[in-house]
């Protein structure tokens, strides 16, 4: 799935929960449907506009501080909402509500409910939202086989970075980095499985993945050359990455007790990890096996280069890998 076109869902999925829980407030208090609805709709909107252009500014600030201005913006573009609606679609508008207490009691219950929303979305993002719901459910205290891609990000040469700018200013930038490569994961429906270090591992079903993986390398490469002057303004520095990329069965299982998680048990995972070691010898960016390429969704910008037939630690066939590049660098497919 594209950028945009997982940017519209998004927007999409807010306005039409908005809508949903509009029409059911109408029906606890026994307003038209049509209000609700109208209501309802207009704040998953206005909803999803803000949650989009307040990403960036969320980067640095603490769970608590997310919270609390989420809850407050929420709750204010519900009542600016309800202002809107009453006031150009209904002209039914009563200024002395606004001054009551009922509307103080309105807005205050707006916010204990955008609150709770909030910090389900909050625990969503430090477990992934699959995660979160296979663990509600218990989809994997029992074992189960699925088809899934696996890709494992590095950032190349870290070590150089931290004794370059020193591991306060390295450790930001990796930060920010891995950070906004998670949120391109995320619009192009893959999930963040770990962060181990300046390494990281996200996971799609292969069913998705086929369809996203490549358009999430591309995205990948516009965020730097957009974000080159950025970075080089506050670290001097623009970082490089290498990707590795295989699919196949895994099993996947529940796992732990005080910090439980779901783990992914497979070739699929070990062949991704060492790829992307491999990725360098090559000097390549990203390198992924030949049977998953030809059946990836590429976007007009990118081509597949192959990269030979090369032995992986720990299999005994060597297998056939391919990298992914922009064909305007001059390479065949």
């Amino acid at each position: 799935m594209t950028h945009s076109k997982r940017t519209s869902s998004i927007w999409l999925f807010y306005s039409l929960c908005g809508a949903f829980f509009g029409t059911f407030n109408s029906l606890i208090v026994h307003e038209p449907l049509i209000h609700g609805l109208a209501n309802g709709f207009l704040v998953g909107v206005l909803i999803a506009i803000v949650d989009t252009y307040l990403h960036s500014y969320f980067r640095q600030k603490a769970v608590i501080v997310q919270i609390l201005t989420m809850s407050i913006i929420w709750s204010v573009l519900i009542m600016t909402a309800l202002v809107i609606s009453h006031t150009f679609i209904w002209k039914k508008l009563n200024i002395s509500w606004l001054l009551s207490k009922a509307a103080l009691t309105h807005f205050m219950l707006c916010f204990i409910m955008a609150m709770i929303m909030s910090m389900l979305i909050r625990i969503s993002q430090f477990l992934g939202a699959t995660t979160l719901k296979a663990l509600i459910l218990g989809h994997y205290i029992t074992p189960k086989h699925e088809q899934r891609i696996f890709l494992f990000l590095d950032i190349a040469d870290s070590t150089a970075i931290t004794q370059r700018i020193g591991p306060i200013k390295a450790q930001q930038l990796m930060g920010m980095f891995l950070h906004d490569v998670s949120h391109l994961i995320r619009l192009n429906s893959g999930e963040v499985q770990r962060y181990v270090g300046d390494n990281m591992m996200a996971t799609w079903p292969l069913s998705k993945g086929v369809c996203s993986v490549a358009f999430f390398l591309e995205a990948v490469d516009k965020y730097l050359k957009t974000h080159t002057a950025q970075y080089l303004q506050q670290f001097g520095i623009i970082p490089k990455y290498r990707i590795g990329i295989d699919a196949g069965e895994v099993v996947a299982k529940e796992i732990g007790e005080h910090k439980r998680s779901v783990e992914f048990f497979g070739n699929a995972v070990n062949i991704a990890a060492r790829l992307e070691k491999m990725a360098k010898n090559l000097n390549v960016t990203n390198l992924l096996t030949q049977k998953l390429a030809k059946n990836l969704i590429l976007p007009n910008s990118l081509a597949i280069l192959a990269q030979g037939k090369h032995a992986i630690a720990g299999f005994e066939e060597p297998h056939e890998l391919v990298s992914l590049s922009h064909r305007n660098n001059n390479l065949q497919g």
